[in-house]
């Protein structure tokens, strides 16, 4: 025969529940039907709805971590957005460069230097 080990669980109503999510009452019924993460409730009698209250703190949990690594990922987007607009930039002046040296060396052809060579001759 196996045993079975009592765990003692703390129970919330959802007064408490909605108090510890800071929000109101009707978001948290609707959570209940919307969020499949969200824990569900349950009857204790025909008039007593109960939370686990460690499911609870669970979620909450796992909300804040949740959010506290989209900030990061946003934070890393922001900054790596800067360095991508200063790449951008630095390319930007670098073709200016060279659109300015290239100028000259596309010009420079058999002609024109023919054209240098008599000039350094006759000069």
């Amino acid at each position: 025969m196996s045993e079975l080990t009592a765990v003692k669980r703390n129970t919330i109503r959802p007064a408490k529940a909605k108090a510890k999510l800071d929000i109101g009452l009707s978001t948290l019924w609707a959570w209940c039907k919307t969020k499949p993460d969200f824990p569900k409730p349950f009857k204790l009698s025909a008039r007593t709805t109960v939370f686990f209250e460690d499911e609870i703190d669970a979620y909450l949990a796992t909300q804040a971590a949740v959010s506290r690594s989209q900030e990061v990922v946003l934070n890393l987007e922001e900054n790596s957005q800067g360095k991508v607009a200063e790449i951008i930039q630095t390319k930007s002046n670098l073709q200016g460069v060279s659109d300015k040296i290239s100028e000259p060396c596309e010009a420079w052809n058999v002609g024109a230097l023919r054209t240098l060579k008599t000039k350094k001759v006759e000069g």
